[in-house]
């Protein structure tokens, strides 16, 4: 009987459809018959492309309900094997965005307003299904406002478990960082984010707000940063490394912090903490460090390593590229044959490695 019932509800959804479809080509009709008497040809145009965009979403409803009669569970697998890409907001906004677990927004451009990320944002807060999201919003003059607006949408992605998000060049500061780090606060069940902010301008305390984000995600496993050609110095790359360090899921980290502020005028460390996530598997570190005179020959215990590495016994794919610094990198290396990888990379004549192995 239940199979029976729900087979006449389909029907009944199918018969409203065509009804409303039938509806359609009658109004279609008519407005063409008196078109010459509408002043405002734009109305008659208005009227067609709400009831088309209506009937579009009404049939996206009826074919999920129809489909999940015949998969059952496993619809959502069969609707969303590939994610769905949109290249325009107005594309993205118009749909039933409760239906959709799988999606990318492609957005670029210096035409793009903050009015279109107040849309975006708005269509995101709908996105209550949402598992994977990848956001590219690039090369845009935005700024720290449409940002804040990206962080309304997706607060309210409480289910993401995937998460890309490419902000490049977006003239981005620190208030907008601090959007950032305040969306991703409430997105708990993340478990991959790759976070590209480069070429903004993002400094110390911006830098800071995004760590402290990755701190509170609990389940994060998988975390790519890339944050080149921003206004970062020595303090934020602590900061941040200290947010990390309680990151202990971890099991593979790349961070690029190429071509910022970090000046090293004694002889210290950058104090990278996160080496003590005791479950990292890939570590990949890109930077840059100038001295404050641009000496070269500074001999400076880049990353004073002492025993960091014995706190990462999973460690089994290790990558450093280091461009254009000009100091001596003393490295401990423990247990170096577990390693599966092992790679340095150096843009610089004077750059010096020393490698102390010890068993």
């Amino acid at each position: 009987m239940r199979q029976k019932s729900g087979l006449f509800d389909l029907q009944d959804k199918l018969f409203n459809f065509l009804q409303l479809f039938k509806s359609l080509i009658l109004t279609s009709q008519i407005i063409n018959k008196v078109k010459k008497q509408i002043q405002n040809k734009k109305l008659s145009i208005f009227l067609i492309e709400k009831q088309t965009n209506k009937l579009i979403n009404q049939l996206k409803i009826f074919t999920f309900h129809y489909l999940k009669k015949i998969f059952g569970k496993n619809i959502r697998n069969k609707m969303t094997e590939n994610i769905e890409l949109f290249y325009k907001v107005e594309e993205f906004v118009s749909l039933p965005l409760q239906l959709y677990t799988d999606v990318g927004i492609k957005l670029k451009g210096y035409d793009l307003e903050a009015q279109d990320l107040l849309e975006l944002g708005k269509a995101l807060a709908s996105c209550s299904n949402l598992q994977t999201l990848l956001l590219q919003v690039n090369f845009t003059q935005i700024g720290d406002q449409g940002i804040q607006f990206l962080d309304y949408g997706l607060s309210s992605c409480t289910n993401l478990s995937n998460l890309t998000m490419i902000l490049n060049n977006n003239l981005v500061g620190n208030q907008g960082a601090y959007s950032i780090s305040s969306g991703l606060k409430k997105c708990l069940n993340i478990q991959n984010l790759m976070l590209n902010i480069g070429s903004n301008q993002i400094g110390d305390q911006g830098i800071q707000y995004i760590g402290s984000a990755i701190e509170a995600l609990p389940n994060l496993s998988q975390l790519e940063l890339q944050s080149d050609l921003n206004l970062i110095r020595k303090k934020g790359v602590v900061d941040l490394g200290t947010c990390l360090s309680n990151s202990i899921n971890l099991n593979s980290l790349k961070l690029s912090l190429i071509d910022n502020k970090i000046l090293l005028s004694d002889p210290s460390s950058l104090g990278f903490s996160f080496l003590k996530c005791p479950y990292l598997q890939t570590l990949e570190l890109k930077f840059q460090v100038e001295s404050e005179n641009y000496v070269i020959g500074n001999q400076i215990d880049l990353l004073d390593q002492d025993d960091a590495f014995i706190n990462c016994p999973n460690l089994l794919n290790l990558e450093f590229k280091f461009m254009q610094n000009e100091y001596f990198v003393l490295l401990e290396l423990y247990n170096l044959q577990f390693f599966n990888q092992l790679i340095f990379i150096s843009h610089q004549a004077y750059f010096k490695t020393i490698f102390l192995f010890f068993q």
